[in-house]
This record gives C-alpha cells, sequence and structure tokens, in this order.
C-alpha cells in the first residue's frame, strides 16, 4: 500500500463492470458469513449508523448489476495509508466503495447465504455489511478471506451464475426441474392408463376388484388383470408395476379413481341440467346382495330436445323415516336450485307418498310447486298383479309356486335334492326358485 501525507479530495474518473447486468434476473442481493477479519475506524462508525453494503449507492446493488471499481484521481488516505488499484487485478471479487472509502467482496454480498460466524451479527460483518478499511494489513487480510472455505463457495456459485447467464451452462434448478417434469409426465400417463381400465369395467358394469388379487393368484381381478395386459405393450406401465411403490393399482387407489370419475360425470349432468333448468327428481330403496338400504336419486330433465334421466348416485341410508330420506334428497340437490324442481316421483309407500309427513309432503314444505306423482311403472305393476291375481287359475298357478319355494328353500337338505335332481334329468343350467314380490315385474311375467 502507498503511504501518502497529502489528503485531497477525491472524485470519481472511471467505473470497472466485470459481470453485464442481466435485466431479466431478479435483483436481489444475500447477506454471507464474515471473517474475522479488522475493522477500521470508519467500518465501526458505518456498523453504528446501521448501513450496509447492499444500501451503499455506489456498489453494486444486485448480483446483476457487476462489479463496481472506481478508479478515482486521488483516494482518501487513513492513517497515512490509502486503498491501491492494484488489488482489482490481484482479487477479482474485491469492489470499493468511494462513499465509505471501504473495500467489499461482490461474491460473499451477493452469492454466500445468510449464514453467520460465532460473535458475528447481521449488519457487522466485514466485506459484506461494513466492508473492509484497516489498509495497513490489506493484503494479509485480503488472502485470508480468499482462502476461507465460506469466500470459496460464495466464488463458486458466482461463477455457476455467470456460467449459466452466459448460456454456456444449465442451471441445477433447470436440470432439477427438467426430471421432475419428465417425471410428472410418466405418471400422468400411467394414471391415465388406470382411468382408462377404470371407465371400461364401469362402462361394462364389472367388478373391478378379485376375490384373491396376491402375484401368485391365477385370477386377481378385472382391474389388475387388465392392468398387466396392458403392461406387456406399454413400457411405461411396466416399469411403474415392477417399483415397489406408486403403482396406484390398490384398492384404496382404485376407489378413488372410482370416486373421481363418478365426480365428474355427476359434474356434467348437474352442467346439463342447469341448462335444461327445470328438472324432476326420481327416487326409489332397495336392498343391495349386502342387505343394506340403498336410495337411488335420479333427475329427470330436456336437455336438446331429449328427454333424460340420469342417476347421480346411491347412497347407503341408516335411517328410512320420511324426515331422514326428505333431508338427504334436499341434501343431494344442493348444487341446483331446488325451487326449479317441478316434479317428484315416488313408489306408492306411505313413507313417501304420505300427505301429512311423508317425503312428498316435507318436500312440499319448501317447494309447494313440486308436485307429487305416483310412479306409473309401480301404479302399472299393481294393476297388472291385481289383474292376474283375479284369474283362478293364474291364483292357483303362483300360490303352487309360493307353496314350492318354501318347502324346497326352507330346507338345505330338500335344496340339495332339488339341484341333485335337476342335474340328474341332464340340465345344464340348474335352476333356482325366487319368492314372489308383488313389487317386482321379474317375478310376475
Amino acid at each position: 500500500m502507498e503511504a501518502e501525507n497529502s489528503s485531497t479530495p477525491t472524485s470519481r474518473i472511471e467505473s470497472e463492470s466485470e459481470s453485464p447486468p442481466v435485466s431479466q434476473i431478479e435483483r436481489a442481493g444475500s447477506d454471507v458469513d464474515s471473517d474475522k477479519e479488522g475493522q477500521g475506524p470508519g467500518a465501526a462508525a458505518v456498523a453504528a449508523s446501521g448501513s450496509t453494503g447492499a444500501e451503499k449507492k455506489d456498489i453494486s446493488g444486485c448480483k446483476t448489476d457487476g462489479l463496481r471499481r472506481p478508479r478515482l484521481t486521488h483516494f482518501p488516505t487513513r492513517n497515512g495509508r490509502r486503498f491501491n488499484v492494484s488489488v482489482y487485478q490481484e482479487y477479482d471479487w474485491v469492489e470499493y466503495s468511494a462513499q465509505e472509502d471501504a473495500v467489499y467482496c461482490f461474491a460473499c454480498r451477493h452469492f454466500g447465504g445468510a449464514s453467520t460466524l460465532t460473535g458475528d451479527r447481521h449488519g457487522l460483518r466485514v466485506f459484506i455489511d461494513t466492508g473492509y478499511t484497516c489498509w495497513k494489513n490489506m493484503k494479509k487480510n485480503l488472502r485470508d478471506h480468499q482462502g476461507s472455505s465460506r469466500h470459496n463457495c460464495a466464488a463458486l456459485a458466482w461463477s455457476n451464475f455467470k456460467a449459466v447467464i452466459s448460456g454456456h451452462k444449465e442451471s441445477i434448478a433447470s436440470r432439477i426441474d427438467a426430471n421432475r417434469t419428465d417425471e410428472v409426465q410418466e405418471n400422468r400417463a400411467h394414471v391415465k392408463s388406470l382411468f382408462k381400465i377404470t371407465s371400461f369395467l364401469g362402462r361394462q358394469a364389472l367388478p373391478l376388484r378379485g376375490h384373491n388379487e396376491r402375484d401368485e393368484a391365477e385370477n386377481k381381478g378385472n382391474f389388475l388383470e387388465l392392468l398387466d395386459v396392458i403392461a406387456t405393450d406399454d413400457r411405461n406401465v411396466r416399469s411403474k408395476q415392477e417399483r415397489r411403490y406408486a403403482h396406484y393399482s390398490s384398492p384404496a387407489a382404485q376407489n378413488d379413481m372410482v370416486r373421481v370419475i363418478g365426480e365428474k360425470i355427476r359434474s356434467i349432468i348437474i352442467s346439463e341440467v342447469g341448462e335444461a333448468r327445470y328438472f324432476s327428481v326420481l327416487v326409489d330403496e332397495t336392498k343391495d346382495l349386502s342387505k343394506k338400504e340403498q336410495l337411488a336419486i335420479l333427475i329427470r330433465y330436456v336437455h336438446d330436445g331429449i328427454i333424460k334421466e340420469r342417476a347421480i348416485g346411491t347412497y347407503h341410508m341408516m335411517d328410512l323415516t320420511a324426515e331422514s330420506l326428505a333431508q338427504k334428497i334436499i341434501k343431494e340437490l344442493s348444487s341446483l336450485d331446488i325451487q326449479l324442481c317441478v316434479a317428484q316421483c315416488y313408489d306408492g309407500a306411505s313413507v313417501m307418498r304420505g300427505n301429512v309427513r311423508g317425503v312428498q309432503a316435507l318436500i312440499r314444505e319448501k317447494v309447494p310447486h313440486a308436485a307429487y306423482i305416483h310412479c306409473h311403472a309401480h301404479r302399472l305393476n299393481l294393476v297388472l298383479v291385481s289383474s292376474i291375481t283375479e284369474i283362478p287359475e293364474m291364483a292357483e298357478f303362483f300360490s303352487v309356486v309360493q307353496t314350492l319355494y318354501t318347502f324346497i328353500a326352507n330346507s338345505n337338505t330338500r335344496h340339495m335334492l332339488f339341484i341333485e335332481a335337476q342335474k340328474n334329468l341332464g340340465h345344464n343350467k340348474i335352476l333356482h326358485l325366487e319368492r314372489t314380490c308383488p313389487t317386482r315385474w321379474l317375478y310376475w311375467y
């Protein structure tokens, strides 16, 4: 460093910029650890004022600004010594603030992170916040700073940044993002295949699950068997199946896909009903194979000149009182304007058609113009059953059928003998007797 006795006022005449500014990059600077170099009295004054390097007007404000390296006709003196521009050539990370007469590290200020050394505090870090001003030991402290691990990490990040900006290198974030994009696309293609299988089985009214879905099972169920067929020609599906996880073919995943498809179909129906505006609701209740009471809700409307009846869902009902049934119907129609319902159609059960506390009466309390219609199919069936029972021969026939059913079905031994007798007669299809039911057409016609 040069020794000077004069303290001539300084003026800036030239400034270097070693990294071209890039306007597309976000303007932001980050703090970094400082080394335990000495501070001069000027730095202490800056620290006391709470000013940081990032706030200086004559040094870089962000990593895209490039270094600020002014060449002055005269640099201010401090204790008989002053800054020497020769360090610009020796240390490519040095930038000088004429405003504070201090040296800063460009790499550490913008690429070093936010960690601190023990005893350091943000706003008081040399080369970052307060700058270095001890010209007497300048070369030694600059070498020590350049050899620190923290500076080396920041310098490497700075080098990578310049390579990415110049187009000579792809950023790590871009590479990670590219890999992630490929994986996302593969996962979407795999899930799309799963949805195709689910949709196909749904259209064909075929069950998804199998009794035994283990790998060694001969028949793992329709869903998994179809998935294996697709995997023979689809490399992506095959690779997903070979993984230990992320198959998306578990029972829970299958149920999720059925639910998603159901919600999509329902949304389409609701959209069509919204375009049609007026609609009527049809409701019936029956037991499934597991003996659970299921409430089926359908909507009837006219869309594009075509009369449509669409089921929006079946719901397991624990309580079959008129109040619970009416509440369920209103809840499932909540996505529509219930006031646009012009009719409600049920069977002739008292809980549904009751004029006082039946479902239709409770619905009409909220929608007075929703006329109740006794289902014409049920009424026709009752008329035909009543007509048939008036014919003595038919009445006797059904009475014999019911008696045979009771006699055979109530005893397992007699039922097995009935099946064995059919086999001995050479019947390829074994017949099973059914109980007569006055409300089901299947048993009468």
